[in-house]
């Protein structure tokens, strides 16, 4: 008997997971094209080619899925439920999708991207985000507000001197990951070199100061799921690593008029592979004191059960 359950709640969460994936990619659709219709735009220079190339109905399908698989997992192992847990998936879906990412093409793309396309983009991915959140805990069951679970939470429960050597570390290990993998990964591309060299680029301080800068946003999106998250450290830790690559990232899947693919490739190797890195180093640099108080908890427990 137990076999059969197993199977049909695999079956039960697969359909849920892709149920997600195109409630997350109508909502996306849906709010690109009202933004496009409300306020179009396009490329500058001769061209005046729109920024919504076509025929990427079935890219942005794949990224709807794998935002699916990624949200999914950290809400079916969630503690929270109700609005607590939408507010939690809106600010990790909105923050890393479009925040953190839109950040860097202001600053780095300043002279490509039309004018108004960076407003444009975060006022419409925060109604995109607010449409996805409550539909995603409504699609996992965690919609209604249940008694709270997490009295015996202490995930982040950590002195302020604590946290202020931790975050000092986070922000010199993003910086350090970032310059890194650019190293290795990106500039060795010759496509990236050329397209960046016809880009005005920031000063190497001013990028290091950036980069230390998202890092603290980077936290905010790690807090809530850490929090929220039943299991081993490592549970958690492997939850934010894949948030932080696929949210970000994938979106260099679909094509765009600003970025030529052999760019956006390079690029989705580079930030996949270190954001995996950063994100389950956070967690687990956050994680450490719980880990160490519940692993010494089980062993007084063992201890006392051996004496008794």
């Amino acid at each position: 008997m137990t076999r059969p359950n197993a199977a049909q709640g695999s079956l039960g969460l697969a359909a849920r997971v892709i149920g997600l994936g195109l409630v997350v990619f109508v909502c996306l659709r849906l709010t690109a094209l009202i933004a496009d219709a409300l306020f179009p735009l396009s490329l500058p220079g001769p061209s005046r080619a729109p920024i919504d190339q076509p025929g990427t109905a079935p890219a942005w399908l794949v990224v709807s899925l794998l935002y699916a698989v990624v949200l999914a997992y950290p809400i079916v192992r969630s503690r929270w439920t109700g609005w607590r847990l939408v507010a939690a998936i809106f600010l990790v879906f909105y923050g890393i999708v479009s925040v953190l990412t839109w950040i860097e093409v202001a600053v780095f793309m300043a002279h490509v991207v039309p004018d108004g396309l960076v407003t444009r983009t975060l006022a419409f991915d925060a109604l995109s985000a607010a449409l996805i959140a409550p539909l995603a805990a409504l699609l996992f069951a965690k919609l209604r507000a249940l008694p709270r679970l997490d009295e015996e939470n202490r995930r982040l429960r950590i002195s302020v001197r604590g946290w202020a050597w931790r975050l000092a570390i986070i922000a010199v290990s993003y910086v350090f990951l970032y310059s890194l993998f650019g190293a290795l990964v990106a500039w060795r591309a010759p496509a990236v070199r050329e397209y960046y060299a016809e880009l005005a680029m920031p000063s190497p301080g001013n990028i290091m100061l950036l980069q230390a800068g998202r890092a603290m946003i980077w936290v905010a999106m790690a807090l809530p799921v850490i929090r929220m998250m039943k299991g081993p450290w490592w549970e958690t830790s492997l939850a934010v690593g894949l948030l932080f690559a696929v949210l970000m990232n994938a979106g260099l899947l679909v094509p765009n008029p600003l970025m030529p693919e052999a760019v956006r490739m390079t690029h989705l190797v580079e930030t996949a592979t270190s954001n995996f890195i950063f994100g389950f180093f956070i967690a687990w640099l956050l994680l450490r004191p719980w880990a160490r108080q519940t692993a010494l908890s089980q062993v007084r427990s063992t201890a006392s059960v051996a004496a008794g």
